[in-house]
């Protein structure tokens, strides 16, 4: 049997594209699929499709049509909005014979939005930075000295740095709220995927000051939790880390089992937390391969490969074979220049 994998919204991590080349070695083919037919990462895989949009109609008419002339086993996207989409059409698309790796739809929507995401991480006794909805409660705790500036303004709907201001006064922070109101407002009239209710839209958040850390939290495709890799990141570059040093630290392994306990999610969670006088903080999470992915990989935790086994229903192999993360190793990302065919 061929086990074909179908990667969603590539885009430019090819990286990711060879790991499971090798990984899958010759028992399948890496389609990947995305709407931007200059997406980098097609020149590595072994089949490339240009798709139409996630929140386009005929999306899921082209994943559909994927799945079946390539007899499809598996998909996985590495898009938060495409997630959402995925999760909604996860039982269609599964009876096609496919296995989506993406959570239920209620999990995506509890990170999905940053608001019920703050509330979840609350919930299950972790720490997330003060967060206010509406602009007159936050003005009233900075009167109150309970919130301090910068702060941060974004929308509640949001994949990586999109859209984040930081304010340093009230003037800051009353031009910039009424800025992302008008701009979310705009932005729902167009896409009905990701509108909320206009209230809720803009999220006023405290800045925490501490070490960043990057934890890629995995879960079986039972939910099961299997493993926790950490990185202190030491450089960033358009929201995702450019560069970074894996660490083993069982205070943030613990936080992994506790994510992963009550989210019960799918497969890979990229997590972000910043350490403040050693009180963690939960700032986001992404239920899928994120940009930190590659230093994990690269000090020893070979989860594509891990993915692979399971894909292939071996849960009986001793997938900790693939795991041997060491702590004290740096890299850094450069850039690279892949020819494109269109």
């Amino acid at each position: 049997m061929r086990f074909n994998i179908l990667i969603t919204s590539a885009g430019r991590r090819n990286y990711l594209i060879n790991y499971f080349k090798v990984a899958l070695k010759d028992r399948g083919m890496i389609i990947v699929a995305d709407s931007n037919k200059f997406a980098t990462a097609f020149s590595d895989a072994d089949v490339s499709i240009c798709v139409s949009s996630f929140n386009q109609q005929e999306y899921i008419e082209d994943i559909v049509e994927i799945i079946k002339k390539y007899s499809v086993k598996v998909i996985i996207s590495l898009n938060d909005y495409e997630l959402l989409v995925l999760s909604k059409n996860k039982k269609y698309l599964e009876s096609l014979g496919t296995k989506v790796i993406v959570p239920t739809e209620e999990i995506v929507s509890i990170v999905f939005d940053k608001w019920k995401c703050h509330n979840f991480i609350n919930r299950i006794g972790l720490n997330s930075p003060k967060s206010y909805l509406k602009l007159e409660d936050a003005l009233n705790d900075i009167d109150n000295n309970i919130l301090n500036f910068p702060v941060v303004i974004k929308p509640t709907i949001g994949s990586g740095s999109e859209g984040v201001e930081l304010a340093e006064t009230v003037e800051e922070l009353k031009l910039f709220y009424k800025i992302k109101c008008i701009q979310i407002k705009k932005a729902n009239s167009i896409n009905d995927s990701t509108a909320l209710s206009f209230k809720n839209n803009v999220l006023i958040q405290e800045k925490v000051e501490g070490k960043e850390f990057g934890l890629d939290i995995v879960n079986n495709f039972n939910s099961k939790f299997f493993a926790c890799f950490a990185r202190e990141k030491l450089s960033m570059r358009n929201g995702e880390t450019d560069m970074a040093i894996s660490v083993i630290d069982k205070s943030l392994i613990d936080v992994g089992k506790q994510i992963s306990k009550n989210l019960m999610h799918l497969g890979l969670a990229d997590v972000d937390v910043i350490v403040q006088d050693k009180k963690i903080f939960i700032l986001d999470i992404n239920l899928r391969f994120g940009g930190g992915y590659p230093f994990s990989h690269l000090a020893g935790a070979n989860i594509t490969a891990v993915y692979v086994d399971w894909i292939i229903d071996n849960y009986d192999l001793d997938t900790k074979k693939h795991i041997n993360y060491k702590s004290g190793i740096i890299h850094s990302k450069y850039d690279k220049l892949t020819r494109i065919f269109v």
